[in-house]
């Protein structure tokens, strides 16, 4: 009688140098795309640079026109777009991890009206005592306390944090119609120009505060990373596992707020990035999440395709950003919605 061998072979495990390169993958994948993204920002366009220009900007011997062309017209908007996409898709990331519901995002929970209703109010009524920046910071932590109270449960029940968020949304939203109708002509529209999200004339002292910001909470952001893993298993799991789920929801809370706001601050509010980013780095990274900085490298690109996108893709001249991005957000708010109903 024949024996057969029924032992299945051990799996083969790729070697252990191989891993690390595998794991920096999509960082480097996505910067041979933000490389591409910031060409296309210098060369798109009929005031584009021409491939001579840009060899000679390489080379260092450009002229003073095309200097003016990439540093002063069209670098420091690429720059504003990567740093303000950056910050909104680690503060989506952080939100989700805190209500573990994709759809816990700054712009849907109302953090993202209530810091434009801050930056509003600093900037027509209290000119030279709070900046633009502050205001925005100042209306996003206030949006973060009235959800918190208004969960009547604090950050420990998601469902009620969201529910909340929708009321303070709407508001917020409510107190921007209401203080529009008391500027005059030519304030309402400057005013209405920024709330419809734009990068439009953004220069070099636009990028210093928003990266300032996100340097000085990048220890922040790395710390409270690996909590939010284990807090998506679970408060129970988290807290066994030695997780201090009140300091960590406040942590993510605090930092995703002045990272909402300053993103506000300085290109208005851009609704579908901190949604969609989040999500999206979870598919790419293919790693349990929350990952806060994974989400802000893809919302930084998210953002800024997207910019060049309205710049460009229409004949009849560019739109502002955050049309284009409130479209693509309610297409993928409806996905969602399916999704969850489904699932």
């Amino acid at each position: 009688m024949k024996r057969f061998n029924t032992l299945l072979p051990a799996p083969r495990r790729l070697p252990s140098c191989l891993l690390p390169s595998l794991a920096l993958a999509p960082y480097m994948l996505a910067s041979i795309i933000a490389l591409g993204l910031l060409l296309g920002s210098l060369m798109l366009g009929s005031q584009g640079l021409s491939k001579e220009a840009l060899g000679h900007l390489i080379q260092g011997n450009a002229t003073p026109f095309e200097q003016w062309q990439a540093f002063t017209l069209r670098l420091p908007r690429a720059f504003v777009a990567l740093c303000a996409g950056f910050a909104l898709g680690v503060s989506g990331a952080l939100f989700q991890g805190i209500t573990r519901n994709p759809l816990g995002s700054p712009d849907i929970i109302g953090l993202t009206a209530s810091a434009s209703l801050g930056a509003l109010l600093a900037s027509s009524w209290l000119t030279g005592i709070v900046s633009t920046t502050m205001g925005a910071a100042l209306g996003a932590i206030i949006g973060t306390l009235a959800v918190y109270s208004g969960s009547g449960h604090g950050f420990r029940h998601p469902s009620s944090m969201i529910i909340a968020g929708i009321a303070i949304n709407a508001l917020a939203l409510a107190g921007v119609q209401l203080n529009l109708t008391w500027l005059g002509q030519e304030q309402a529209r400057d005013a209405m120009i920024w709330l419809s999200g734009s990068l439009a004339g953004r220069q070099w002292h636009d990028l210093w505060p928003m990266l300032s910001l996100c340097l000085l909470l990048l220890p922040g952001i790395v710390l409270i990373a690996p909590r939010l893993r284990l807090m998506a298993l679970g408060d129970p799991v988290a807290k066994n596992l030695g997780v201090n789920l009140a300091a960590s929801r406040l942590l993510s809370a605090v930092m995703g707020a002045f990272l909402a706001g300053g993103a506000v601050a300085t290109v208005g509010p851009i609704a579908f990035v901190s949604l969609a980013a989040p999500q999206l780095a979870l598919r790419l990274w293919r790693k349990p999440g929350p990952l806060p900085l994974a989400a802000g490298v893809v919302g930084a690109l998210l953002l800024l395709a997207a910019d060049l996108a309205a710049q460009y893709s229409l004949p009849s001249g560019a739109l502002p950003v955050g049309v284009l991005t409130a479209g693509l957000g309610g297409v993928y708010l409806v996905y969602l919605l399916n999704r969850q109903r489904r699932g």
